[in-house]
Protein backbone atom coordinates (compact mmCIF):
# COMPACT_ATOMS: atom_id res chain seq x y z
CA UNK A 1 0.00 0.00 0.00
CA UNK A 2 1.57 3.44 -0.91
CA UNK A 3 0.98 6.31 1.37
CA UNK A 4 -0.33 8.46 -1.70
CA UNK A 5 -3.09 5.99 -1.36
CA UNK A 6 -4.35 6.69 2.09
CA UNK A 7 -7.52 8.67 2.35
CA UNK A 8 -7.30 11.51 4.60
CA UNK A 9 -9.92 10.27 6.63
CA UNK A 10 -7.67 6.94 7.59
CA UNK A 11 -4.87 9.24 8.29
CA UNK A 12 -7.31 11.02 10.40
CA UNK A 13 -8.71 7.89 12.62
CA UNK A 14 -4.86 6.31 12.96
CA UNK A 15 -3.69 9.72 14.12
CA UNK A 16 -6.81 10.08 16.58
CA UNK A 17 -5.96 6.19 17.87
CA UNK A 18 -1.97 7.14 18.20
CA UNK A 19 -3.04 10.27 20.42
CA UNK A 20 -5.33 8.43 22.69
CA UNK A 21 -2.36 5.16 22.70
CA UNK A 22 -0.03 7.89 23.89
CA UNK A 23 -2.29 9.11 26.62
CA UNK A 24 -2.89 5.39 27.48
CA UNK A 25 0.52 4.65 28.10
CA UNK A 26 1.62 8.27 30.01
CA UNK A 27 -1.19 7.13 32.54
CA UNK A 28 0.29 3.57 33.05
CA UNK A 29 3.69 4.83 33.77
CA UNK A 30 1.95 7.46 35.97
CA UNK A 31 0.56 4.52 37.62
CA UNK A 32 3.57 2.67 38.07
CA UNK A 33 5.58 5.33 39.08
CA UNK A 34 2.87 5.52 42.32
CA UNK A 35 3.10 1.88 42.50
CA UNK A 36 6.64 1.99 43.30
CA UNK A 37 6.38 4.76 45.65
CA UNK A 38 3.77 3.23 47.59
CA UNK A 39 5.97 -0.19 47.77
CA UNK A 40 9.29 1.78 48.78
CA UNK A 41 6.88 3.73 51.59
CA UNK A 42 5.36 0.12 52.78
CA UNK A 43 9.36 -2.13 52.31
CA UNK A 44 12.40 -0.24 51.41
CA UNK A 45 13.92 -2.17 49.26
CA UNK A 46 11.51 -4.03 47.42
CA UNK A 47 9.54 -2.62 43.85
CA UNK A 48 6.02 -3.30 43.63
CA UNK A 49 6.58 -6.49 41.51
CA UNK A 50 8.56 -8.01 44.33
CA UNK A 51 5.06 -7.11 46.84
CA UNK A 52 2.69 -8.35 44.57
CA UNK A 53 4.55 -11.56 43.95
CA UNK A 54 4.94 -12.36 47.71
CA UNK A 55 1.14 -11.12 48.03
CA UNK A 56 -0.12 -13.68 45.20
CA UNK A 57 1.90 -16.77 47.20
CA UNK A 58 0.12 -15.91 49.99
CA UNK A 59 -3.24 -15.93 48.04
CA UNK A 60 -2.57 -19.27 46.73
CA UNK A 61 -3.67 -21.06 49.89
CA UNK A 62 -6.36 -19.40 50.69
CA UNK A 63 -9.79 -21.18 49.96
CA UNK A 64 -12.54 -19.32 48.42
CA UNK A 65 -15.86 -19.46 50.11
CA UNK A 66 -17.94 -18.79 47.89
CA UNK A 67 -17.88 -21.71 45.99
CA UNK A 68 -20.03 -25.32 46.73
CA UNK A 69 -17.63 -27.83 47.84
CA UNK A 70 -17.74 -31.03 45.45
CA UNK A 71 -19.30 -34.50 46.70
CA UNK A 72 -16.54 -37.29 47.41
CA UNK A 73 -15.42 -39.37 44.29
CA UNK A 74 -18.55 -41.59 43.26
CA UNK A 75 -20.79 -40.05 45.28
CA UNK A 76 -23.12 -39.97 42.86
CA UNK A 77 -23.13 -43.27 41.29
CA UNK A 78 -23.76 -45.03 44.66
CA UNK A 79 -26.66 -43.09 45.37
CA UNK A 80 -28.12 -42.83 42.01
CA UNK A 81 -27.83 -46.59 42.18
CA UNK A 82 -29.44 -46.97 46.09
CA UNK A 83 -32.18 -45.05 44.45
CA UNK A 84 -32.32 -47.31 41.85
CA UNK A 85 -32.18 -50.68 43.81
CA UNK A 86 -35.06 -49.43 45.95
CA UNK A 87 -37.83 -47.99 43.23
CA UNK A 88 -37.00 -51.65 41.56
CA UNK A 89 -39.24 -52.07 38.63
CA UNK A 90 -41.10 -49.03 38.89
CA UNK A 91 -37.66 -47.14 38.23
CA UNK A 92 -36.70 -43.30 38.85
CA UNK A 93 -37.15 -40.08 37.06
CA UNK A 94 -33.99 -37.66 36.54
CA UNK A 95 -35.75 -34.87 37.50
CA UNK A 96 -36.51 -36.82 40.81
CA UNK A 97 -32.92 -37.48 41.42
CA UNK A 98 -31.98 -34.31 40.55
CA UNK A 99 -34.08 -32.90 43.35
CA UNK A 100 -32.88 -36.02 45.89
CA UNK A 101 -28.94 -35.33 45.17
CA UNK A 102 -29.18 -31.64 44.36
CA UNK A 103 -27.10 -31.87 41.16
CA UNK A 104 -27.66 -30.35 38.04
CA UNK A 105 -29.94 -31.82 35.47
CA UNK A 106 -27.36 -32.27 33.20
CA UNK A 107 -24.82 -34.10 35.18
CA UNK A 108 -27.57 -36.53 36.11
CA UNK A 109 -28.62 -37.34 32.50
CA UNK A 110 -25.08 -37.87 31.33
CA UNK A 111 -24.86 -40.38 34.04
CA UNK A 112 -27.73 -42.34 32.88
CA UNK A 113 -27.42 -41.72 29.12
CA UNK A 114 -23.77 -43.27 29.91
CA UNK A 115 -25.60 -46.17 32.56
CA UNK A 116 -27.74 -47.11 29.48
CA UNK A 117 -24.64 -47.46 27.12
CA UNK A 118 -23.04 -49.73 29.40
CA UNK A 119 -25.90 -51.82 29.88
CA UNK A 120 -26.75 -50.84 33.71
CA UNK A 121 -29.72 -49.35 33.36
CA UNK A 122 -33.36 -49.83 30.98
CA UNK A 123 -35.04 -46.62 29.89
CA UNK A 124 -38.93 -47.38 30.95
CA UNK A 125 -40.26 -44.08 29.63
CA UNK A 126 -39.14 -40.95 28.65
CA UNK A 127 -37.10 -39.60 31.80
CA UNK A 128 -37.21 -42.42 33.93
CA UNK A 129 -35.44 -45.39 34.26
CA UNK A 130 -34.81 -48.94 35.79
CA UNK A 131 -32.16 -51.27 36.95
CA UNK A 132 -31.28 -54.00 34.10
CA UNK A 133 -31.50 -56.92 36.20
CA UNK A 134 -34.15 -55.40 38.44
CA UNK A 135 -36.53 -58.29 38.75
CA UNK A 136 -40.03 -57.67 37.33
CA UNK A 137 -43.19 -57.98 39.08
CA UNK A 138 -45.76 -58.81 38.01
CA UNK A 139 -49.02 -58.23 39.61
CA UNK A 140 -50.73 -61.28 40.88
CA UNK A 141 -54.23 -61.74 40.25
CA UNK A 142 -56.38 -64.02 42.87
CA UNK A 143 -57.82 -67.36 41.57
CA UNK A 144 -61.06 -68.08 42.76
Amino acid sequence: MKVTNIKTTTLKALLSLTKKKDKLIHQIETIEKQMEEIAAQAEPGKTSQDILAAGSKLLKGVKRSGRKRRSPHGFMTTEIKKMLEIAGDQGVSVQSVVTSLDKPSSNVSVWFSNAKKAGLVDNIRRGVYRLKNAPVVIAATPIS
